[in-house]
Formats: structure tokens, C-alpha cells, sequence
């Protein structure tokens, strides 16, 4: 008798999905600011996948996404914009989420990315006040700035702070911890009435939550 080899043809192979990209526009971005995620599943097994689900998670939101049918080897990208916070945040991307596909392995379906988010500070100007008075014949008034930092981070010294009505006068701002205010005075001479407009950060020194916040203006009649 001869010895006879057989090999055994698996006729119903099954698929394998996992997540083989997870990736960002860029590794890093201010708060305020948007990143594109990108999501890419793929099937490596040896049979073809039917429709799954793939989510990917930020901690809070989950996005899902409908990924057709993938023949062996085929795959999907997918991508959405992503705002960024104040804290970092970490990705888990998983493909067949709601487990409709039986596959060869079912444990390597997940892949997490880590995106740094930083927070910004945001200047404002909270409080701008005065108080006139005459002296020799002359009207004066002590105007006083409020600069209030409302942002989510500390600020370094050195921005600078307008103050202009007949003239114009520019004032160091100090570094501001969080919810911090320090207060800027002046002692104005008074000829006409006029607005009063302060603006903080006037030369953009620090990066900001909102630069649209920066400014704001008062009357004075100036009593002659």
C-alpha cells in the first residue's frame, strides 16, 4: 500500500478586523483649536467580513462609523474633527464594536492614541473705572484697568495693556494665575468729553482662548 498526504482546505475561513490606523491631523493642538481624526479598519483574515460598526471613543463621545462589507485584506478609512479642551485626551478606537462579525480573533479589535491639549489663558478687561476731580482749575481723573485672566492656565509677565482717550498710554501687565485680576491706574488730565478704551494683550503676546475679548470702553464727560 501507498501512503497517502492529505491537506485539509479550510472552505469557510473567517475574517479578522482591527483598527490598523489611528492617527491625527496634528500630535498636538491649543485648546479651542480642531484636529482631524483618522480611523482606518481593515479585515487580515482569510474570509471576507460582512458590515460592522467601528466607534471610536474620547472618554465622553462616542463616533460611530458604518464599515461595508470587507473582502480578505480590504479596508476603510474614516476620519471627523475634533475640538480640543483643556485636558489631553486619549482615542480607543474599536472595530466590530457591536460584535455582528465572528472572526479568527476577537481580542485585538481595539487601538488607543494619546492627542496633548493645551490649555490657553484669556485675558479680558473686567473692570475699567473713574473717578474725576478738580484741582487748581484743572479736571483730572484716576482711571483704573482691570485685567482679569478667565482662562484655564497661567499667564507669563510682560503683555501689555492700552489705555487710550486724548492720549494714549501703555502699561506691563504682570503674570495672572487663573481667575486672577491685577488693576492698572492712571492719573488722566481732562479736557473734553471722550471715551475711555483699554485693551489687554494689545500685541498678541499670549496665546489666547478668544482674542475678540480683549477690549473694553467707557464714557467720560470730563467736567470742565
Amino acid at each position: 500500500k501507498v501512503a497517502q498526504a492529505y491537506a485539509l482546505v479550510d472552505y469557510n475561513p473567517l475574517p479578522d478586523l482591527l483598527i490598523s490606523n489611528l492617527s491625527f491631523s496634528a500630535s498636538q493642538a491649543y485648546e479651542g483649536e480642531s484636529v482631524t481624526v483618522y480611523v482606518t479598519t481593515k479585515n487580515q483574515g482569510n474570509g471576507n467580513a460582512g458590515a460592522s460598526t467601528t466607534r471610536v471613543n474620547d472618554g465622553i463621545t462616542n463616533n460611530d462609523f458604518s464599515v461595508s462589507a470587507l473582502l480578505s485584506g480590504a479596508f476603510q478609512s474614516d476620519s471627523f474633527s475634533y475640538t480640543c479642551g483643556q485636558n489631553n485626551v486619549t482615542f480607543t478606537a474599536t472595530a466590530d464594536y457591536l460584535t455582528s462579525v465572528s472572526e479568527t480573533n476577537e481580542a485585538n479589535n481595539q487601538l488607543s492614541k494619546f492627542l496633548s491639549c493645551v490649555a490657553r489663558a484669556d485675558l479680558i478687561i473686567s473692570n475699567l473705572t473713574f473717578v474725576e476731580y478738580i484741582a487748581n482749575s484743572t479736571t483730572f481723573a484716576n482711571v483704573t484697568i482691570g485685567v482679569k485672566n478667565i482662562g484655564h492656565v497661567g499667564t507669563a509677565g510682560g503683555s501689555i495693556t492700552r489705555l487710550v482717550g486724548l492720549s494714549t498710554s501703555d502699561r506691563v501687565t504682570s503674570s495672572l494665575n487663573v481667575e486672577q485680576t491685577t488693576y492698572l491706574s492712571w492719573e488722566y488730565t481732562c479736557t473734553s468729553a471722550h471715551n475711555f478704551t483699554a485693551t489687554a494683550d494689545l500685541f498678541n503676546a499670549i496665546n489666547e482662548l478668544d482674542e475678540s475679548n480683549n477690549q473694553a470702553q467707557t464714557y467720560i464727560d470730563c467736567i470742565i
